[in-house]
């Protein structure tokens, strides 16, 4: 796997982790057919093949920008920044109160420096933010964004 690989998977399961004891929320997770609800104390999932209107869920993006240098040469490093976007969905008559409780929740695991490792490859938080909720159909929603970075070291093209 390449060093965005092991991000992914590291801010990733880190992600779903911390969800699982703390969001008990139905998730869309990318490159995923169905809405998975992972049980922390059977440990087994649920699944719904679409959200229903009663039902809190949130959806999982990950959104990249391209690579840019941060020391020269052959063996320099480039660094990628991403976010993972966390659109959560709670039902109108839950008000935006759980909605807001969840975003505390996400805030306080997500705090700028915090670091993540995966098989050698280690993710820096920088931030962690909130849109307005928006009333969506029979939900309110808004959108969470963890941003984060990662730092690769540039192969040499002469091998």
């Amino acid at each position: 796997m390449g060093t965005l690989s092991n991000s992914l998977v590291a801010i990733t399961e880190d992600f779903l982790e911390f969800a699982r004891a703390n969001l008990p929320l139905y998730t869309s997770v990318p490159n995923y057919d169905r809405l998975v609800l992972r049980d922390a104390g059977t440990g087994y999932d649920q699944f719904l093949d679409q959200p229903q209107a009663e039902t809190a869920w949130m959806k999982l993006d990950f959104l990249h920008t391209p690579a840019y240098t941060t020391t020269l040469g052959v063996g320099g490093e480039d660094e990628q920044v991403s976010i993972l976007q966390i659109a959560l969905n709670y039902p109108l008559l839950t008000g935006q109160k759980a909605l807001y409780e969840a975003y505390d929740l996400l805030r306080n695991h997500y705090v700028a420096g915090k670091s993540l490792t995966y098989s050698g490859t280690t993710v820096k938080i920088l931030r962690c933010g909130i849109t307005e909720p928006v009333k969506s159909g029979d939900s309110f929603r808004a959108f969470v964004s963890i941003e984060w970075r990662v730092r690769h070291v540039r192969p040499n093209p002469l091998t």
